[in-house]
C-alpha cells in the first residue's frame, strides 16, 4: 500500500492518502473488520461499466 501511495504521488494523483481502517468502514460501510488501512484518493472512485450503461 506504502508503495502504491508513492507511485500515485509520484505521478501526481491529487488527495492520495493512506487512511485507518475505522476510517474506511465510515466511507464505505461494507469494508471487512479485519481492514486496518486503505489507500484513499478523494479524486478518484470506481465504477462498474456494466452497471453505468445497463437500461
Amino acid at each position: 500500500m506504502h508503495k502504491l501511495n508513492k507511485y500515485g504521488q509520484h505521478n501526481g494523483v491529487q488527495g492520495l492518502r493512506i487512511i485507518a481502517g475505522d476510517q474506511a468502514r465510515e466511507l464505505e460501510p461494507y469494508v471487512s473488520d479485519k481492514v486496518q488501512a486503505a489507500l484513499y484518493c478523494e479524486q478518484a472512485g470506481v465504477t462498474s461499466p456494466y452497471e453505468f450503461v445497463s437500461p
